[in-house]
């Protein structure tokens, strides 16, 4: 799902089926200074933005994603642990239609675990809905979420704090729900208008019902989080990290 300020995806890789799987750690580490988020492949910088250009069964799609200044609290093992709030939009022909908050929190292995994300969806500017598998771990503010966001105990994996041809990881936490995801690669070469990024992670999603189908593929590059998603009826590519550099962005779309 994705939504206000920001998101973005990609496709093209092959499953390494020689590499041992390597299963996110578990139990949870504690969380000593859970706002402080430095994963190398999930870095978060409050008040910054990133913009990705993309098609979607056609259709012209730009999404914004924000790392905000804001926080909030969860419950956690008999605790309160304090995540960062990334926003991201989804315009479709120039129109809102979703925004996505997502709450994130890295524990003292590094790994960035997810607390929640709930997908608000918008037509002509007005909220018309929630996404139906808008989740949140059990915390302190029942009253910041609308109606029907499943309430869980556990937080999901965001990402982990070692990437590795074969490592998967589970991105829900809605019992009985899945987004798997797997490490296919670790040298993936992705040019995009925003600059040219080598030894990307590529990760694939696989089908929750059924692991054979690949949903979609999603590029990660150190220092940058996501650049690229590719999925079989959209794309989307990073075209800026600023509204200053965003020209420069819309130049190097038009060039490619």
């Amino acid at each position: 799902m994705i939504r206000a300020p920001l998101f973005v995806a990609a496709l093209t890789g092959i499953l390494c089926l020689a590499a041992p799987l390597a299963a996110a750690p578990d139990p949870l580490p504690g969380f000593s200074a859970p706002t402080e988020i430095t994963n190398i492949h999930a870095p978060f910088t409050p008040d910054s933005v990133k913009i990705f250009f993309g098609r979607s069964e056609g259709t012209r799609t730009v999404t914004l994603e924000r790392q905000t200044e804001q926080t909030r609290l969860f419950h956690h093992e008999g605790k309160l642990v304090e995540a960062r709030v990334m926003l991201e939009s989804e315009f479709v022909d120039g129109e809102l239609v979703e925004i996505t908050t997502h709450y994130l929190a890295q524990d003292d292995a590094g790994n960035v675990r997810y607390f929640g994300e709930v997908a608000v969806e918008y037509d002509g500017g007005v909220v018309v809905g929630t996404e139906p598998d808008s989740w949140v771990v059990d915390g302190p503010s029942p009253g910041d979420d609308p109606a029907g966001v499943h309430v869980v105990r556990n937080p999901a994996m965001y990402m982990p704090a070692t990437l590795e041809v074969g490592t998967t990881f589970d991105m829900e936490s809605i019992p009985g729900e899945s987004e798997l995801i797997t490490v296919v690669a670790t040298d993936a070469h992705v040019v995009t208008p925003a600059g040219e990024f080598h030894q990307v992670v590529q990760l694939q999603e696989d089908g929750e019902d059924d692991p054979d189908i690949v949903i979609e593929y999603r590029y990660v590059a150190a220092g940058v989080g996501a650049v690229k998603e590719v999925a079989p009826s959209k794309r989307s590519v990073l075209v800026a990290t600023s509204f200053s550099d965003l020209h420069l962005g819309l130049e190097a779309s038009r060039e490619r």
